[in-house]
């Protein structure tokens, strides 16, 4: 199917299980919304990769390679300040789970 598809339909299918997973109903909409975010982070990062090192010029695939592993990792340490300011969040008697869910994929 080619790489392009795969990270195009990935991307798409992840928004739509973001949003499903914020406007989820029940605990199982949104436990099922949550299984499909993982699916498709789980197959669009490493395509993500492949496909980044293919489009770049060889005499910078080394350099593409490293900026895509130090955002990967900024991410992640971003993914804790965010945990860091929901938990302020819910500090403030903010307890409605959907609201929370939104402020996590916004970004």
């Amino acid at each position: 199917y080619g790489r392009r598809t795969v990270l195009l339909a990935t991307s798409i299918l992840l928004l739509v299980a973001s949003l499903m997973a914020a406007f989820s109903p029940n605990y199982w909409v949104f436990l099922g919304a949550r299984v499909l975010q993982g699916i498709c982070t789980g197959i669009g990062f490493p395509v993500t990769f492949i496909f980044a090192t293919e489009v770049v010029n060889s005499e910078f695939k080394e350099l593409a390679v490293f900026t895509m592993a130090l955002s990967a990792q900024l991410q992640q340490l971003g993914g804790v300040f965010l945990s860091l300011i929901t938990h302020l969040f819910i500090n403030q008697n903010m307890t409605d789970w959907r609201t929370l869910t939104v402020i996590l994929i916004s970004p």
